[in-house]
């Protein structure tokens, strides 16, 4: 007796280890569903999906009706369970077809919040019911809905919401009830974090997240635990595996994700683990400047190197992106400190050039924005057209002025723009095109210059406006054999080349004006680029200023910012051009100045004046302006 009460025992335990119980379930009703443990919504359909378009059949009998193929973003239905999912919980889903669609695919797709998902497998796997067209032989057809099982994949451990559509394009699924069977009577263990993510500025002192593990009914069970940390970027942030302490890595910003993986320690608890993010980001203040003409000369080109996963060359000095990058972009794990505030679209792979001195956008319509912008802020943008044959640029949103900005072939500008409304600005190329840098200033832009000499020559990185100030810009209108007539002028285009005559002070900062303001003189014998040299092929082939006057230069190149009058312009070559003011007033009248120096007036080809009009002439052995 005794050993058959033991065979029974055994028998009875081994019964109670694989009993099944139902942790949630939803049936459709005749009128109204119901639900136990838990709850389920859609997203356009009222609490136990009991109305409105993804979920009723009919005005008596509540079903959930799938539609939209993977479509999680507007036919899904979540099912929210009160005891967390575990690896080999079974879902237990009854549907069918739709009953005038034999032949057309359908399907019960899930995925959980802890991650994995679970797909019913084919298109056919429900039955199609009362359809005529069907007989009763097709394997397809059947008078009532059927019941396919789906087990719960490990990565979902610790899930409580599931998520469902339709698995295939096709026809409607409609579900008459759910189940949540579970097999097993071990523990889930229910792990978080608090807070669940840390946004932290670089080198600041930080303390990690608490976790807890608890069971179903918010018991601590910690202690059932072994517990071990890990960090996923520890280029960003680090951990003690131990205790969990977290430590910041220099002044590196990006995102890292740390995990707490727990293993039981005690028979009857399951295995899990709990995450959270620590977002490492400086805060972003205006006035600021991106400026990607650093690439080739910080750290972030070694960066790019050693992120074969991410990036490529594309010869010697350029990096592309191997793969899809959106938001803030990184090498080897760490936001690239030129572009950080950013945020990139989603830029296929190619679509990205980092050249050593600045970022290309390779391709049409994508799009990068300068966040959190208020309205009056200005904007100034440096950027070139890459394209020898034709006019390329960037098409700006939120600016007041013209949104579409193309530059001609081989030509590059800083354009400044107004910022129209409170939030970001978007730049988006029509082709390929170059942006060296991008300025947000929070007033008038202004360009800094500090003239060496009273006379220099300069190219306007950017649209200036010298209006009523202490120096003076020209533009040369006319050459003849031996002078140059220049003109003042106050409100220049970018690139326009300039004589400087300074003032009193040493240096000035002259007002950056939007690009529209700024009208291209009529007439500017001056050449030269504010970022390119040119290249002297021959001797006395260009003239450059030199103590007050122009003289030929010999062969080789003239840097960039240098302004320049080429040979081909002077009516006759001489080894001087002198400044005549073509447009000044104010100078003493040159017969006074004659009398009182008892001199005679030259023109410069040597003939004597006795009246002389405006211009440059010779009194006693010196050239003198005459306006």
């Amino acid at each position: 007796m005794k050993k058959l009460f033991t065979l029974l025992t055994l028998i009875g335990l081994a019964i109670g280890a694989s009993a099944q119980t139902t942790i949630f379930s939803w049936e459709g009703g005749d009128p109204d569903a119901t639900v136990s443990g838990g709850t389920v919504t859609a997203n356009n359909a009222g609490t136990d999906c009991t109305s409105d378009d993804v979920n009723i059949a009919n005005a008596t009998y509540h079903v959930i009706r799938l539609r939209g193929a993977k479509d999680y973003s507007t036919y899904v239905v979540v099912f929210t369970l009160d005891k967390a999912l575990m690896a080999g919980d079974q879902i237990k889903v009854t549907a069918y077809r739709n009953k005038n669609a034999v032949d057309k695919a359908t399907g019960f797709l899930a995925k959980f919040d802890k991650g994995g998902s679970v797909n019913s497998g084919g298109s056919t796997e429900f039955v199609n019911i009362d359809n005529s067209s069907a007989s009763e032989g097709d394997a397809n057809r059947g008078d009532t809905p059927n019941t396919i099982t789906l087990d719960v994949p490990a990565a979902a451990t610790g899930s409580k919401t599931i998520t469902a559509t339709r698995a295939n394009t096709g026809t409607n699924l409609f579900i008459t009830k759910v189940e949540v069977i579970r097999t097993s009577s071990d523990i889930v263990p229910i792990g978080s974090f608090t807070p669940a993510s840390l946004s932290v500025t670089p080198g600041s002192a930080v303390s990690a997240p608490t976790l807890s593990i608890l069971d179903d009914e918010n018991h601590d069970i910690s202690d059932k635990y072994t517990i071990a940390y890990s960090s996923n970027n520890t280029s960003i942030a680090t951990v003690n595996s131990t205790t969990g302490e977290l430590s910041l890595v220099g002044t590196n910003e990006g995102k890292a994700t740390i995990t707490a993986t727990f293993t039981h320690k005690t028979d009857g608890y399951i295995d899990g683990s709990a995450s959270y993010t620590v977002t490492v980001s400086s805060v972003l203040t205006y006035p600021y400047t991106w400026d990607f003409s650093t690439f080739g000369t910080s750290g972030t080109w070694d960066k790019l190197a050693a992120d074969a996963t991410n990036w490529e060359a594309n010869g010697s000095n350029t990096y592309q992106n191997k793969v899809t990058m959106s938001g803030t972009i990184q090498a080897g794990g760490v936001t690239i400190p030129e572009t950080k505030f950013i945020n990139f679209s989603s830029f296929s792979n190619k679509k990205i050039y980092l050249n050593k001195t600045s970022l290309q956008l390779n391709g049409s319509n994508l799009t990068i924005s300068v966040p959190d912008l208020k309205k009056g802020y200005y904007v100034a943008v440096d950027f070139e057209n890459p394209s020898g044959s034709e006019s390329r640029g960037l098409t700006l949103g939120n600016v007041n002025e013209t949104a579409e900005n193309k530059l001609a072939a081989s030509t590059r500008e800083t354009r400044i723009f107004t910022v129209k409304a409170d939030g970001d600005v978007t730049l988006k190329s029509t082709s390929g095109v170059r942006i060296y840098g991008i300025q947000v200033t929070t007033t008038a832009p202004k360009a800094s210059i500090t003239p060496a000499k009273e006379y220099t020559t300069y190219i306007a990185p950017a649209a200036l406006d010298f209006t009523g100030l202490d120096i003076k810009a020209y533009v040369a209108t006319e050459a003849t054999a031996s002078a140059i007539t220049v003109e003042e002028v106050t409100t220049v285009p970018a690139g326009t080349a300039l004589i400087l005559k300074k003032g009193t002070a040493a240096s000035y900062d002259v007002p950056v004006i939007a690009s529209a303001s700024a009208s291209a003189p009529a007439k500017n014998l001056l050449k030269g680029s504010a970022t390119a040299s040119y290249n002297v092929e021959n001797d006395g082939d260009a003239y450059v200023l030199s103590d007050g006057a122009f003289h030929p230069v010999k062969k080789g190149e003239l840097a960039a910012g240098k302004a320049y009058i080429l040979k081909a312009d002077v009516p006759v070559p001489a080894p001087e051009l002198s400044i005549v003011f073509g447009n000044l007033t104010g100078i003493q009248n040159i017969t006074t100045a004659v009398k009182q120096s008892e001199g005679v007036v030259f023109d410069l080809q040597g003939r004597k004046v006795a009246q002389p009009a405006k211009g440059l002439y010779i009194v006693n052995g010196k050239k003198v302006i005459i306006k």
